[in-house]
């Protein structure tokens, strides 16, 4: 406490206000709670107005800084610094922790070997034993993934009517393994969209639809899912794809992205004068990789010019979108890479014509951009598909100033839309989705469409609602916006024109709760339409089940895509032998490991392995000797007691090293060993063999420092604490 309260005191009716011993005043304590409050007030009152005691308080606060500060030293006894059982809440919950650390990491089991990290957690809990890496990669992993997958399937059970999937193969580069994803996504009660993924497997042999048909049926079967409950599953454009989901007779969507892709790379990709713009800037951007003393000259450019220091970003032939961000790059660059022109060589350039077509052809390309960084969101869904279509068809074909030079291209990339975006319309999965968000309703549907889609919904809710349910007003929504906007950005604001544009009212035969959904306006395009529907369901029950199916469906198999992003991480170098079966839980293990409910240690599986035997026999014989240990010592005083017997377990690698078949011969060589066990050369560590003995050295060691330290205890109360420190530690390196 502050000196400065010996002449003040709190206001026992205003803890806010200090009053001044002296003269009475009422002087605030700087805050308005306690984390606020300080001493600052009260010190300039007091050199303002009482200065004989300010000079009192410096000279007090000054003499109470030079006391020299006592050091607490935690007491504690000899039990407290023995290694925890392995068996124990405590050693079972820090397990618990590391395999998680290293599942959503993505590290390597062996990183528990690695010295660093060893003295990394030594110094937060020297009491906790590490594993192995062959037990977190079996045992560890195994249990884990057991509670993960109960409490995945536990969550499929509870209340999910219609489940969407997204399903993708990968090959390893660097393992000659081939993978099959499966992920789920889901609706639950309160409309909170829920992801897991279900199965990263291993697909040996042909691709071919009769084979990814049995895959798919097995999948099904292990997480008990009946057919009826696949609402739909998204795959990628490959022709055994499609054949498969047909032939197994569930229902399925292509992915908007990879149709995005192939659309642009059919209208302008694949274009004489693109692809020789691409293939320039490719080797403008591949001189600079390649030469770092051109790279560095570059940067130099760059700094004189004032601009920015970055790099140039290479395109990848599988992604349209990193030949826009290489295009875009290039022409952010466009002052510095004429400066560097002048006084370096360049093995290729752009002429002012081709400068304005990539000009041009970027801002043809940016709606695209911002439609695929929209689909690719975990939020984004099946609803979105007609609307973003509607809009791209739009921007195509109005003319712009920018269209000098590509209108041809512009035309050629609206048929590539048009055609591969073909019969989207007709899709109930489509339609019906749009229909059920709030932000789009049907909106985007003409007059036939309209009527079509809205007959569709009525036969699904048949069986749900009456002809006479809903006929009451409902409450009023809370979510519809005071006043419209729209997003910023070519694609948002066409789609704001279609939402907003007025339509004529068409006569239908819908019943009352959706004639009263859809005569309401829509929300806003940033609004979440799974927070309307949360907020709206008791007023439209009737629509609630076929909103959760519908609108859980992803427009984008980008779950499966992030999957494999994950699955080159962990197979990578330095695990290319790890098993197919290692690789699947650390994939499940990743979606829901955080949100996995508090272990409970009574029921978690107490891992028995041979490092926690051998601790625990090789300690035993010296607990017992030391009865005369009762007063409480410094903690840095009893882990010295027990460092020479974790010195000769390190040196003799009997920390997951022992070569034994099981913990029963073990126990059989420690009970019967008198002398010594001779353990030949390990053929994992590649050290010596060595001579370890257990039951007369350390009773002899046990017995020397039992009476050593009895004479300590003796003349203890002569001693300082520093002296008894160093004599325990003495007695330890002895």
């Amino acid at each position: 406490m502050s000196v400065v309260w010996d002449f003040f005191k709190v206001n026992e009716t205003d803890k806010t206000q200090a009053i001044c011993n002296l003269c009475n005043a009422t002087i605030s304590r700087g805050g308005t709670s306690a984390k606020s409050f300080n001493t600052t007030n009260l010190i300039r009152h007091l050199d303002k107005e009482h200065k004989e005691e300010h000079a009192k308080f410096q000279e007090r606060s000054a003499e109470k800084g030079r006391q020299p500060q006592k050091r607490v030293l935690k007491q504690t006894t000899l039990d407290s610094a023995r290694p925890y059982s392995r068996g124990s809440e405590k050693a079972r919950g820090g397990t618990r922790k590391l395999m998680e650390f290293i599942v959503l990491a993505d590290l390597p089991f062996n990183i528990v070997e690695n010295p660093a990290f060893q003295r990394l957690l030594a110094y937060f809990d020297p009491r906790y034993l590490l594993p192995g890496h062959t037990y977190c990669g079996d045992a560890g992993l195994s249990e884990l993934h057991r509670d993960v997958y109960s409490h995945v399937e536990s969550l499929l059970k509870e209340d999910s009517p219609s489940i969407s999937f997204t399903t993708d193969i990968w090959s390893s580069d660097v393992s000659p393994m081939s993978l099959l994803s499966l992920t789920a996504q889901w609706i639950d009660s309160k409309f909170k969209l829920r992801a897991a993924v279900l199965h990263a497997q291993e697909f040996r042999g042909a691709h071919t639809a009769a084979a990814l048909v049995a895959k798919y049926d097995n999948m099904l079967q292990v997480w008990q899912i009946p057919r009826e409950r696949v609402h739909v599953v998204l795959r990628d454009n490959a022709a055994n794809m499609a054949r498969a989901m047909r032939e197994a007779g569930l229902p399925t969507l292509p992915c908007m992205a990879h149709t995005l892709q192939l659309a642009v790379h059919d209208g302008i990709l694949a274009q004489r004068m693109i692809t020789d713009i691409l293939a320039t800037g490719r080797r403008i951007i591949g001189h600079f990789k390649r030469s770092p003393q051109a790279y560095c000259a570059f940067h130099d450019v760059q700094q004189q010019l004032g601009q920015d220091v970055k790099k140039f970003q290479q395109d990848v032939t599988t992604r349209w979108n990193s030949s826009y961000y290489m295009l875009q790059s290039l022409l952010e660059q466009r002052r510095a890479l004429a400066a560097f022109g002048a006084e370096h060589e360049v093995p290729a350039s752009f002429s002012s014509n081709q400068w304005r077509l990539i000009d041009n052809v970027i801002k043809i390309l940016e709606p695209f951009e911002e439609l695929t960084r929209g689909i690719s969101s975990s939020t984004a869904s099946a609803a979105d598909v007609i609307p973003s279509v509607m809009a791209l068809k739009r921007f195509l074909s109005r003319d712009a100033p920018s269209d000098h030079g590509v209108g041809t291209t512009k035309a050629e990339l609206l048929r590539a839309v048009t055609r591969r975006f073909d019969g989207i319309e007709n899709e109930p999965l489509y339609t019906l989705a749009t229909l059920l968000d709030p932000r789009y309703k049907d909106r985007c549907y003409s007059a036939e469409l309209k009527a079509h889609t809205q007959g569709l919904l009525l036969d699904l809710l048949a069986a749900q609602v009456g002809p006479d349910e809903g006929q009451g007003p409902g409450a009023s929504n809370t979510d519809e916006p005071a006043e419209k906007r729209t997003r910023p950005g070519s694609l948002s604001l066409l789609l704001g024109e279609i939402m907003h544009e007025e339509r004529p009212q068409q006569a239908t035969t819908a019943v009352s709760q959706l004639n009263l959904y859809l005569s309401e306006p829509v929300i806003l395009q940033d609004a979440d339409p799974l927070a309307y529907w949360r907020a709206n369901q008791d007023r439209f029950s009737a629509l609630t089940t076929a909103a959760r199916a519908y609108l859980s469906a992803p427009c984008t198999s980008v779950d499966s895509e992030r999957l494999f992003s994950t699955a080159s991480n962990i197979l990578d170098d330095r695990r290319s032998r790890l098993s197919a079966m290692a690789a699947h839980a650390h994939h499940v293990l990743l979606v829901y490991t955080l949100a996995l409910p508090p272990c409970d240690p009574d029921s978690a599986r107490q891992a028995q392995t041979q490092t926690n035997y051998c601790v625990s026999k090789l300690l035993s014989p010296l607990r017992q000797t030391f009865p005369l240990i009762s007063t409480p010592f410094p903690e840095e005083v009893s882990v010295c007691l027990l460092m020479p017997v974790r010195q000769q377990l390190s040196t003799c690698r009997v920390m997951g090293r022992v070569p034994v078949k099981d913990a029963g011969e073990l126990e059989m060589l420690l009970e019967t060993a008198s002398s010594g066990y001779h353990w030949p050369p390990c053929s994992d560590c590649k050290e010596p063999g060595v001579t370890l003995s257990f039951t007369a050295n350390i009773a002899a060691t046990a017995h020397s420092c039992r009476f050593i330290l009895h004479n300590i205890s003796r003349i203890r109360p002569y001693l300082t604490q520093k002296v008894v420190e160093v004599l325990v530690q003495a007695l330890s390196i002895f």
